[in-house]
């Protein structure tokens, strides 16, 4: 996707080396089925939504040449949450991952105005957070419900 969106901003040129995307957005896609068939047999199996899919969702939401961090793939699944109807969402980041904690941040306002009963919890993780902490941040959360 992220190829695709930079030639068509302008930002870089069609390559070569482009046309191995074909076979191997083929092959996952064919990867993707078989798991889909294997998730669809669990009771609360939820089907995974398709990269494309998820790049449209984002892209109501800031433009596709947010590519650092996870870049629109946050709003991409956050819009997909919502659309399931799942409407609180914690986004684990590591922590000083500056890129997520800018775009999260950066796109909380758009979504909560395109999904109002959206609750968003972004929290920053790392290995030497104590279980408490981590449990009053999502006391936190659940509080605000």
């Amino acid at each position: 996707m992220n190829y695709k969106e930079n030639i068509k901003a302008g930002i870089r040129r069609r390559k070569f080396t482009d046309l191995l995307g074909f076979p191997i957005d083929r092959l996952i896609r064919a990867y993707h089925k078989k798991i889909e068939s294997l998730f669809s047999k669990f009771k609360y199996g939820i089907p995974f939504d398709d990269i494309k899919e998820i790049a449209q969702k984002a892209s109501n939401i800031l433009t596709m040449t947010n590519q650092f961090g996870e870049g629109w793939l946050i709003p991409g699944e956050i819009s997909s949450f919502a659309e399931q109807g799942i409407h609180n969402v914690i986004s684990l980041q590591p922590f000083g991952c500056i890129a997520n904690h800018i775009v999260s941040k950066g796109v909380e306002t758009k979504i909560k105005s395109i999904y109002p009963d959206m609750n968003l919890y972004y929290l920053d993780f790392d290995a030497g957070m104590s279980e408490a902490n981590v449990r009053n941040r999502l006391h936190f959360m659940i509080e605000h419900l």
